[in-house]
């Protein structure tokens, strides 16, 4: 079966495609490559004519001067299962056929192969959106787990670095579930919840214990047993953190999520579905100081990270074995362009 979140490379077979003295056209493409490009794919261009494009500013971007079928035999690595083709050349899509290889065009050849058809060639970025299609996938998980007994509880924790964004995971989760009619709330525990409050309070990982009793037992807890959670306004001492809309209604029938850092401790236990957004030391770094993390800025502040707040974050991991017990990770790297994680 076809799954587009194992697609890393694409490659487009431009003899047949798209026309390069079509000005219009060739600018239409080469505004879709710009997005696939930020989406972290590696394209692939087959021409037997160099395109006036200047890919050499892309390291994403490679360019195979040739005919595709003497590219596909000089090349056996185009055929490999993490790549998808976009092609018209009936010969061409013979060729991948015969291999089950997966492709699609705007004009197909009448034969039961694995392909895909497109009105125009826009309809490519649909298809290859991996932040939605790894929120879809996540999004039927979880309905498949809710659906094994629609009145129990549901509850699904969110966790990653400080400050990784979790707002850019949330949102399109929360898309995917409400699509499919799923009855949600939501709790952002990103302020009150993390490894900044572990030296400077007595609750743990809480910002405080007054936070911490009022969460569990009011909220999280109750509403893991099976109880209706119904409150008309935040208290004070939880109202700045904003983790919540008030009136803040939860039923059994619902779905309830958490994210935050520091979500998989032991008094959560009661998470049924763990999502681990991981991201490298750059990636972090740059989110937590405000920086741009596609330029070359200072090694002294992924240094700064690394000795700080990266080991403090590591030694949550590691005491409560979060890693081992987390279902599903997610490369979070990239706030457009987030996939599972091969583990």
């Amino acid at each position: 079966m076809f799954d587009p979140n194992h697609i890393q490379s694409l490659i487009f077979d431009l003899n047949h495609l798209v026309s390069h003295s079509a000005r219009q056209e060739w600018t239409i493409f080469e505004q879709i490559l710009q997005v696939l490009i930020e989406r972290d794919y590696h394209i692939i261009l087959i021409s037997q004519e160099i395109p006036a494009f200047n890919y050499h500013q892309y390291e994403q971007i490679s360019l195979i001067q040739s005919a595709a079928i003497p590219a596909i035999a000089n090349n056996p690595s185009l055929l490999q299962n993490t790549t998808f083709w976009v092609t018209n050349d009936p010969e061409v899509q013979e060729k991948l056929g015969s291999v089950r290889q997966v492709f699609a065009g705007s004009t197909l050849i009448e034969k039961n192969y694995p392909s895909f058809q497109f009105q125009q060639l826009q309809d490519i970025l649909y298809m290859f959106h991996p932040s939605q299609n790894t929120a879809d996938y996540l999004a039927q998980q979880i309905i498949k787990t809710k659906q094994k007994a629609e009145s129990i509880p549901l509850i699904v924790g969110i966790g990653g670095p400080e400050d990784c964004g979790h707002a850019y995971f949330i949102g399109p989760l929360v898309d995917a579930l409400e699509n499919h009619d799923v009855l949600l709330a939501g709790l952002d525990l990103t302020e009150i919840l993390g490894t900044e409050f572990q030296a400077s309070t007595r609750a743990g990982y809480w910002r405080s214990q007054e936070i911490r009793d009022w969460m569990l037992n009011t909220i999280i807890l109750p509403f893991s047993k099976g109880e209706r959670v119904f409150i008309e306004s935040a208290p004070d001492f939880i109202e700045p953190y904003e983790i919540s809309v008030f009136p803040l209604f939860i039923a059994p029938e619902m779905v309830l999520l958490l994210w935050g850092t520091t979500i998989f401790l032991p008094e959560l236990s009661c998470i049924d579905s763990k999502i681990l957004l991981d991201l490298s030391p750059k990636s972090a770094t740059a989110r937590m100081f405000g920086l741009d993390d596609r330029q070359n800025f200072s090694p002294e502040f992924v240094q700064n990270y690394e000795t700080h707040d990266q080991q403090y974050y590591a030694e949550y991991l590691s005491k409560y074995n979060v890693l081992k017990n987390t279902e599903h990770w997610v490369d979070f790297n990239n706030f457009h362009a987030f996939r599972l994680k091969q583990r």
